[in-house]
């Protein structure tokens, strides 16, 4: 073990005396909860959607993997949240949080100089959800073709005017 140890003291001092040596402390003492609190902070306000990747990275950030330090979290760990989140919420969920936090690594990489490996790409993400179906043509012709006389008065002293709307067969009032 004394050896081992020795060769890896070694390897270090080689990558400073060749100008390559990249310290991982920070990544090896940050949580993705910390991480993600500082992407919350610095670059979720320039967002346009910052009010709901806020909300996200909240969810996020109450997760167990939160807990773990970002150098120790592999693709194997960012599959299996995955895999787990898929029996809670839809496709389209996931794939928003997984690509969230792909870029929280992305930054902490590229902008932030943590040295860490982003996780997120050694994964497939979900594919998209089928697109919805709604063929309304028939009912939007009806309610467009409801007469303007049969516009009436609702009882009661306030005046206020009324008209009959068809939803899905049944005749209802929109106020």
């Amino acid at each position: 073990m004394l050896w081992l140890s020795s060769e890896w003291a070694r390897s270090i001092e080689v990558e400073m005396d060749k100008g390559i040596f990249v310290s991982r402390a920070e990544a090896e003492s940050t949580t993705l909860k910390e991480l993600l609190e500082r992407y919350l902070d610095e670059i979720t306000p320039l967002k346009k959607g910052a009010a709901s990747e806020t909300n996200r990275l909240k969810v996020l950030m109450r997760l167990p993997l939160a807990r773990r330090f970002i150098a120790g979290i592999r693709g194997m760990d960012i599959a299996r949240f995955r895999d787990g989140r898929l029996h809670k919420v839809t496709l389209f969920t996931v794939k928003r949080e997984l690509v969230l936090l792909g870029h929280a690594f992305e930054i902490a990489r590229k902008e932030w100089g943590i040295y860490i490996h982003n996780p997120v790409r050694d994964i497939k993400l979900p594919p998209e959800n089928r697109p919805r179906n709604h063929r309304l043509g028939l009912w939007v012709v009806l309610l467009h073709n409801v007469p303007n006389h049969s516009v009436a008065r609702k009882a009661g002293a306030t005046g206020e005017l009324v008209r009959p709307e068809i939803f899905l067969g049944r005749t209802g009032w929109i106020e």
